[in-house]
């Protein structure tokens, strides 16, 4: 609607659907405000120095960035906590005594007094101290400007009349802003003595609004300049906005209250249940637990808005509804009227609070719109504060104030009211997921349990598929539901590209050089197209299927051996043993299980380092522990970083030497080439197309070594599995804190399809944790590296060389000769009848695949080696996988309150000594092929690797700390996950006889591949290896390895155990068992002699 009042025009906006046009859709267009009271701003000294109504522009953006953050930050509110129970205290006793002789009070005056002290004493405390009138005075001088400012003038509306002052409005305006220009003068060169007295201003802790804004006057590197026109004038607006709305607010609400006593009475009550009835006054901190509270306050918002009409103008031309809106039009939202539409709201002119209770708190059938806070809603029908950037910047504080001293004055006090006069309410809605009420510094983290992923399907079954929390300081979304998923993962993938860093896996993959973590860019597309062209394309799987083959055939020869023994054997063990073999042979051609030390120092560090980037640290939750090591990383990442680097170091070398051997000799032929042979081809590339460093390989083997992190695509942790518990109470999609760290929880299909396909873009990061970020070198992998050009790259490089289906064929000999020494393990622990930990033997297994694959040698032909790589693999699994405070509350961040730290280093060092080793190895290895000019052997993804980071041309330069982190993300996810899966799989199987016995008829009766489920990610239901962009490359690997090796074991063994398999899951990233899996093998067949 067009009105004009005088020579202004004006466009009304009295419905929801236009007012999201212009506060949400148009937002920037109308960001812009002008004076809607028609004050006399010909006679405002101040004019051209508002924040509240000054042009959108560098000023008005520095002001609000200003208030947000410092003036009135949460923090800064805290500050002010004891002033706001000291005046309400006030209060009380001044209404106890005036009860007690029986007067009447005018609650009006009485709650402005309370409103505008509480003002005062935030903006200058100090001088309020000095001078205990100093509220009364400005109170006075304020309401002299108000008197004047505040009337319509009609020469303000017909232009050429506005220089006149015909009713003498404009003299007045002008002597009463010239003595509060006055007063604020005087309380000005206050403030610049008593900084010159003490030489270096207040302490931190006891600056009020005053202090803050004379040191921006006083900073020459401001990024504005104010002018003391500034401060005075933006005090002003403090006092107008401040003092008068929230009296207003606490007046109606109070009203309301009185005229429906049912409405009292029931407060009241909630009152007593939650905080006692006896020697104890509501405290803000009570409010959370009241929600009943919130919505009398809500409602009285709502029926009675404190600003009713919103002014905007219009910055450029525009369209709105189908009407042409030039520039510099003005706009009025009439939220009066938006907030008593009877298209939204049941009875709109009535009181009834209930109708915006929390869904969980009531069974009302007036309960109609529970979702409501007091942000307002995504569809604008609730607009108490505004919305947009132009949203009322004090909102916090009002709240506090008025939903703190209405439940006093309820709890306290009956009222009578003589003139029962109606008053106003107003309610706010944020536009995010629904979400727990969380707590203070820990955010939503008292929600967690042992299990994470089981707390959070609680939460979805309570909130919905997308739910919004906060770990420490770090806001989180938990999908839950397919069609969510599709959302984030699909249809929005580009926006959720990126990983988020931790702390603990930044540091362990050389500061996010490997794939996994780092962010979406150039280096991460070249090293996914690596991934899926060669690392872990086809062909590249190919090659390496004798790899799995003989790593399953030594699996199932020890499970022979304990089946005719009649032993018991540990399935999880023995799964993790074949599993480390399988990704070590691949990645590096070493077993990690033969029983020498060696082969036990590589598990050990890639256990300590998947320890070390999966632990919840809560340097990357809490803010202010991020510069603490207060749970003992730092030390540890150092550790086991350290470690991890010297080994792959060493193994490098090797594969370099052998690579050098074979060139100089020209002995290269058609060998199969492990991923650290593909990498280093890269590496030694100088025209690939994108340059990988040592780190780069490092960073890839380790976090392909440790536990698969695909749950950092919309949680800030590494949990992303069905949250059945939370779920199933909250529903599908719930907000929650992990300390100050907000986390949305995802658990339905539909919601996850949000997520991994509508809005995949969105979420294709990974969030980082302390543990993470150090172990893969900064994020130098390419499981945790931010979604870009890095990890497209490497992407790239694994799906076509790395993890290529040519590589994979490749490899094919490696894997049958790994399963073949694993069954005939089992075979002689069969014959002597031994109990085995089917899950050490599994992982064993797939350690000397992913080894030889990696790096063309076993991690059991050197006992010490194949100890060292497993240790790093379980440090690793455990540093990453535990909950780290530091991730989660900011105060945390740099203290090490757990000793991650230490063990942190600790790994990474070790890790890092190892992969130097290694690819030292491989660089001479390469040298002396290329001065023999060897043929084309058969590459392991360290040569490839290798190869990308010496050509010059590659389309992204590997460096040494990529390859480390790569090698450790192959290792961590592929060796823990394919084991937990065979051993998950193989204690299902013996809990259920009748399906095994089908299994095995389907493998005697067929003995070949049938087709089976598509396990990519595409249908939303099924997520086993996440979707979009960031899925994880090697689920060609995984599935061939654990389907032969599962179907090995079906067909060659019974398995024996006491009773039924304890299906208890345990805590940690990879969902282990809670309990090993010890049987004992019966050898049925012995094809493997």
């Amino acid at each position: 609607m067009l009105i004009r009042f005088g020579s202004t025009p004006i466009f009304v906006v009295s419905d929801a659907s236009t007012a999201k046009e212009i506060l949400k859709t148009h937002d920037v267009d109308f960001a812009s405000k002008y004076t809607l009271a028609f004050g006399l701003s010909k006679f405002d000294i101040y004019d051209g120095y508002t924040f509240f109504n000054a042009e959108y522009g560098a000023y008005w953006r520095f002001m609000k960035r200003l208030c947000m953050t410092k003036l009135f930050a949460g923090t800064q509110l805290d500050r002010f906590i004891h002033i706001r129970e000291q005046e309400t205290l006030k209060l009380l006793k001044s209404l106890v005594e005036k009860s007690r002789e029986g007067k009447p009070c005018d609650l009006g005056e009485e709650l402005s007094v309370l409103s505008s002290n509480i003002i005062c004493r935030m903006a200058i405390g100090k001088r309020c101290v000095e001078n205990p009138n100093l509220p009364l005075e400005i109170r006075k001088l304020v309401g002299d400007i108000m008197k004047n400012a505040a009337k319509f003038s009609f020469n303000e509306v017909f232009g050429p009349l506005s220089r006149f002052d015909f009713l003498g409005k404009g003299k007045g305006l002008v002597s009463a802003t010239c003595n509060y220009d006055q007063l604020m003068e005087q309380l000005m060169k206050k403030y610049e003595e008593q900084v010159e007295l003490i030489n270096g201003g207040d302490h931190e802790g006891e600056k009020d609004v005053m202090d803050i804004l004379m040191e921006t006057f006083k900073d020459t590197n401001a990024e504005l300049k104010l002018t003391r026109k500034h401060i005075k004038k933006f005090f002003l607006e403090i006092f107008f906005a401040g003092v008068e709305t929230i009296t207003a607010a606490m007046q109606s609400a109070i009203t309301e209250l009185i005229q429906n006593p049912t409405v009292f009475t029931k407060l009241r009550e909630e009152i007593r249940l939650n905080v006692g009835s006896d020697n104890r006054l509501v405290k803000e901190s009570d409010v959370p637990n009241l929600p009943f509270l919130q919505a009398v306050v809500k409602e009285t918002l709502r029926l009675s808005p404190i600003g009713s009409l919103r002014a905007r103008q219009c910055n450029v031309d525009t369209m709105i509804n189908g009407y042409d809106i030039k520039a510099g039009a003005r706009i009025l939202i009439n939220a009066y009227a938006i907030m008593r539409d009877s298209n939204t709201w049941d009875k709109p002119d009535e009181f009834v609070p209930e109708r915006l209770l929390p869904a969980k708190s009531t069974d009302s059938a007036d309960h109609q719109h529970p979702t409501l806070d007091f942000k307002g809603d995504q569809d604008f029908h609730y607009l108490p504060f505004g919305s947009g950037r132009r949203a009322c910047v004090g909102a916090s504080h009002g709240l506090v104030v008025t939903l703190s001293t209405i439940g006093m004055l309820v709890q306290c006090f009956d009222w009578k009211l003589k003139d029962a006069d109606k008053i106003d309410t107003k309610t706010t809605g944020a536009g995010l997921p629904p979400s727990p009420r969380a707590l203070p510094i820990i955010g939503h983290m008292h929600l967690l349990s042992r299990i994470p992923h089981q707390a959070f399907h609680k939460l979805s079954t309570r909130y919905g598929p997308l739910v919004y929390f906060f770990i420490g300081s770090k806001p989180c979304l938990l999908a839950s539901t397919p069609e969510v998923a599709k959302e984030i993962l699909k249809i929005n993938e580009a926006n959720f590209l990126n990983r988020p860093k931790i702390a603990n896996l930044d540091y362990l993959t050389y500061g996010s050089a490997d794939f996994a973590t780092i962010y979406y860019g150039p280096h991460w597309k070249f090293m996914k197209k690596l991934c899926m062209t060669e690392l872990l394309g086809s062909r590249t799987l190919d090659q390496f299927l004798p790899i799995r083959c003989a790593e399953r055939k030594r699996f199932l020869t020890l499970v022979l051996k304990r089946a005719e023994a009649k032993e018991a054997v540990d399935v999880g063990g023995e799964l993790m043993r074949l599993t480390n073999n399988i990704i070590s042979r691949m990645l590096l051609r070493t077993r990690c299980s033969d029983t020498e030390n060696e082969a036990d120092d590589v598990r050990k560090l890639v256990k300590e380092l998947n320890n070390l980037g999966s632990k919840f640290n809560l340097s990357d939750s809490i803010w202010f522990c991020k510069n603490f090591d207060l749970q003992g990383f730092e030390k540890r990442l150092k550790d086991a970083r350290d470690r991890y680097d010297s080994m792959m170091e060493r193994i490098m070398k090797e594969h370099e030497d052998a690579r050098r051997k074979k060139k100089e000799t020209g002995d290269g032929g058609d060998t199969v080439k492990d991923v650290l042979d593909i990498l280093l081809d890269i590496y030694e590339d100088e025209n690939a197309e994108k340059r990988l460093t040592r780190e780069n390989i490092k960073a890839f083997l380790m976090v392909s070594i440790m536990a698969d992190f695909q749950g950092y695509i919309i949680l800030f942790l590494i949990w992303l599995v069905s949250a059945i518990f939370l779920s199933t109470r909250y529903g599908p999609l719930i907000h929650l804190f992990l300390g100050s760290v907000p986390c949305v929880v995802a658990s339905t299909p539909e919601t996850a399809k949000e997520f991994l396909k509508t809005h995949e873009t969105s979420f294709c990061d990974r969030p980082k944790s302390a543990a993470v970020d150090f172990l893969t070198y900064g994020s130098a992998d390419f499981s945790f590296a931010p979604y870009g050009p890095y990890w497209k790259f490497l992407k790239k490089i694994c799906m076509a060389e790395l993890l290529g289906g040519r590589m994979l064929d490749q490899l094919l000999p490696v894997r049958h000769e790994e399963i073949r020494q694993f069954l005939q393990f089992l075979l002689k622990k069969a014959n002597a009848r031994e109990s085995i930990n089917v899950g050490s033997q599994l992982m064993r297994l797939t350690n000397n695949v992913i080894s030889r694959m990696t790096m063309n040698q076993r991690c059991s032909d050197n006992e010490d080696e194949a100890d060292e790589v497993k240790k790093l693999v379980q440090d690793v699994a455990e540093l990453t996988g535990k909950f780290n405070l530091s991730d989660f509350i900011w105060f945390c961040k740099n203290l090490d309150l757990q000793g991650f730290g230490k063990r942190l280093k600790k790994v990474h060092k070790k890790f890092d000594a190892m992969m130097e080793r290694i690819i030292k190895e491989h660089e001479e290895v390469r040298k002396i092929k290329k001065e023999t000019d060897e043929g084309d052997s058969v590459k392991d993804l360290l040569d490839i690797l290798l190869d990308i980071s010496e050509d010059n041309s590659s389309e992204m330069k590997l460096t040494r700390e990529n390859i480390k982190a790569f090698i450790l993300d192959i290792f961590t996810a592929g060796t823990d996950t394919s084991a937990l899966t065979m051993e998950w799989a193989l204690a299902e199987l013996i809990n259920h006889p009748n399906i095994m016995e089908k299994a095995r008829e389907e493998i005697d009766s067929v003995v070949g591949k049938s087709r089976l489920l598509d396990v990519r990610g595409q249908y939303f239901h099924f997520l086993p290896f996440g979707s979009g962009r960031r899925g994880c490359p090697g689920t060609t690997l995984a599935l061939q390895l654990v389907q032969t090796s599962l179907g090995a074991l079906i067909q060659c063994f019974d398995w024996k155990v006491n009773g039924t398999v304890d299906m208890e899951e345990g805590p940690g990233i990879t969902l282990p068992r809670a309990h090993p899996l010890i049987c004992v093998p019966v050898a049925r067949l012995n094809l493997f002699s």
